[in-house]
């Protein structure tokens, strides 16, 4: 038995018929073996992105935290400015109050002060005035001897006069 390998023939077209199955067989092992690659590739994909992903919720996360943070402590900072400046402010009330305070009472010293010397000069005037007119009563150096109850009666009526003029 000689194999014949014809056109045609039964073992050639066997030989084609086993030659496409291979080849169909090889095809499809290719094909799922692409099928499965694409899979695979797809799925590193997917594992890649899905890290991409968390790393950036990662990130975002420990950026929020950090924010959170920050502000935290910048309203503390806050806080602690807003009372050292309540603070001073309230110092620079009390400092004020006493300055005012003291101009007040420096003010009424003076006023006291202007309103004594103020009186000691009219008290100065009215002795140099009496003196004037008690003068010509010729007190002798020795005392008192000349005076008599007119010329103190006449000295009092004029002090009362002199010093407590009547208001019209």
């Amino acid at each position: 038995m000689r194999n014949d390998l014809r056109a045609g023939s039964g073992p050639a077209n066997s030989a084609i018929a086993a030659a496409e199955a291979y080849h169909n067989g090889v095809l499809k092992q290719q094909a799922l073996m692409n099928s499965m690659f694409d899979k695979f590739a797809s799925f590193v994909k997917e594992q890649r992105e899905q890290k991409r992903e968390d790393k950036a919720d990662l990130q975002k996360e420990q950026i929020h935290a950090l924010q959170k943070d920050s502000l935290q402590k910048q309203n503390e900072l806050l806080g602690k400015n807003l009372a050292h400046f309540e603070r001073d402010k309230e110092q620079e009330r009390a400092r004020n109050k006493a300055q005012n305070a003291a101009a007040y009472a420096s003010a009424a010293v003076n006023n006291e002060q202007q309103k004594a010397l103020k009186m000691q000069r009219k008290e100065k005037e009215d002795f140099d005035k009496l003196s004037k007119r008690l003068n010509p009563l010729n007190y002798s150096q020795s005392g008192f001897f000349n005076i008599d109850d007119t010329d103190i009666q006449n000295a009092l009526s004029f002090s009362e006069n002199g010093l407590f003029p009547q208001r019209r």
